[in-house]
């Protein structure tokens, strides 16, 4: 298949000679005689240079002198694909099997549309007959095809496995390549061996902006912010373009606490792509980490009307509406966001926020409960529903409830610095003896988090018992 950027001049004499033949017969219309192999290499010469009516022309006269031949019904195939005509693709192509077993290209194809409809199984089974026909100069786009039915499939460590044998092949688009190794290392947790493995395409080839960005976002991942930062910088002198990496600059900034600049890097982001919902809805974040309020809920609007089904736009404006204390329209906002993902935790726990301001507890309860359900480990909303039990004076149901957290919380040390302030806050005596133990393990597991003490009991510093235990513990001298 030629090469979209290829100049006429690099054509060879006989494709020259095709085109050009060709396009006299269209000017003046005549019949000329093409043989099938001079007529696919024009389709495909047509449909690289989006020349479409070309190119549905030489496929036309193709299937018109050879109706049965498996490359022209491939491409036929392809042509309903994008138009949508899925059923009739589908017909075509197990025509063209039956004429053809052996084409790899005929397995690809029809394997991308079981993929499509997410017949996992059936998709591998074509991929298998590809492979297996398959020569070495095909190899790479099969294995491609492998990651991709693996990819979307869920099953990243066949993926990646796939995906790293197309690794330097001219046949694969080599930048789009690295966007997906890195989804793999991403879901799969493997940030050493994604970042080393783009260490080795950084050296390679120090120009990609592809290998720069990823390596970005894994070593955000990996909370190496100031090393993503740099990335992210390479990234965009090579290609200052790349909204992406401005996105996710201004997202490793926020993890820095640098809210002024990162609200920079995503005013950039949305200055390259104006109607990008979730960039917008960055911009709300970021006005939000500043507590400038009212110009993020604007910014969550925004993203809401240029994407209604963007559930952190309405997540955001449900924020923004708490902090406002308006709280009925807060929790309509909220229900919204759950309406659209109903599986995220933290909107859950915003709304038994909400909830707690409007009085309504035991919808407070239930909210909590959904939050944990989706994820034992979000401490926080473990101590909103402790004080939601402690602030209702039941005790039994608090005390079961810190029961709870201690395996799936037993390496936070801010869940029991904020527990026991929480329990010292209550100042009642029979949690006396259990802050001052919280606030041991606390200690025990990193002295270092101690501010974490002060979110609800921010009268520690003044009691003697405390500040003991601190010096005890290392956090004071």
């Amino acid at each position: 298949m030629s090469d979209w950027s290829d100049s006429w001049e690099n054509q060879d004499a006989e494709m020259r000679e095709s085109v050009e033949r060709f396009e006299r017969m269209l000017n003046q219309q005549m019949t000329w005689f093409f043989d099938a192999e001079e007529l696919e290499q024009l389709f495909d010469y047509y449909q690289d240079r989006g020349n479409m009516a070309h190119a549905e022309i030489a496929l036309a006269k193709g299937l018109e002198q050879s109706p049965y031949h498996s490359g022209f019904m491939l491409r036929k195939a392809q042509l309903l694909i994008g138009q949508g005509e899925i059923r009739l693709a589908e017909e075509l192509l197990e025509r063209a099997l039956k004429q053809d077993p052996s084409m790899v290209e005929l397995h690809l194809t029809r394997s991308s549309l079981y993929d499509y409809r997410n017949q996992t199984n059936r998709a591998l089974q074509h991929l298998r007959k590809a492979e297996q026909f398959a020569d070495q100069e095909q190899m790479p786009s099969v294995n491609l095809a492998f990651g991709m039915v693996y990819l979307n499939a869920g099953r990243y460590r066949s993926a990646l496995d796939h995906l790293q044998q197309c690794v330097g092949f001219d046949q694969i688009d080599q930048e789009h390549l690295l966007y997906d190794l890195c989804y793999c290392y991403h879901q799969l947790e493997l940030l050493d061996e994604g970042i080393a493995f783009f260490e080795k395409q950084i050296s390679a080839n120090p120009y990609s902006d592809s290998a720069w960005y990823n390596q970005g976002v894994l070593l955000n991942q990996a909370g190496l912010f100031e090393k993503a930062i740099v990335a992210f910088d390479y990234a965009l002198i090579i290609q200052p373009s790349l909204s992406m990496a401005h996105f996710n600059m201004a997202n490793t900034l926020i993890n820095l606490e640098k809210f002024e600049d990162a609200l920079a890097s995503m005013t950039l982001a949305v200055e390259a792509e104006p109607e990008h919902s979730i960039f917008i809805n960055g911009l709300g974040v970021c006005y939000e980490k500043l507590d400038r309020y009212p110009e993020a809920l604007l910014r969550y609007e925004e993203a809401s009307r240029v994407d209604p089904l963007l559930s952190d736009a309405w997540f955001g404006q449900a924020t923004c509406k708490a902090y406002l204390e308006q709280w009925p329209t807060a929790l309509a906002l909220i229900n919204k966001a759950i309406e659209l993902t109903e599986d995220h935790e933290e909107y859950w726990y915003e709304k038994a926020r909400i909830l707690m301001a409007l009085g309504c507890f035991r919808d407070a309860e239930s909210a909590l409960n959904e939050a944990l359900r989706l994820d034992e480990t979000f401490w926080e909303a473990r101590i909103l529903k402790i004080s939601l039990f402690l602030a209702e004076d039941s005790l039994e149901q608090a005390m079961q409830c810190i029961q709870d957290g201690q395996e799936p919380h037993q390496e936070e040390a801010a869940y029991f610095y904020e527990l026991s302030g929480l329990l010292y806050a209550f100042d009642m005596p029979e949690l006396v003896e259990l802050a001052a133990t919280c606030l041991r393990w606390a200690l025990a597991i990193d002295p270092s988090e101690a501010h974490h003490l002060l979110t609800f009991c921010p009268e520690a510093h003044n009691n003697p018992v405390v500040l003991s235990i601190l010096k005890e513990g290392g956090a004071l001298r």
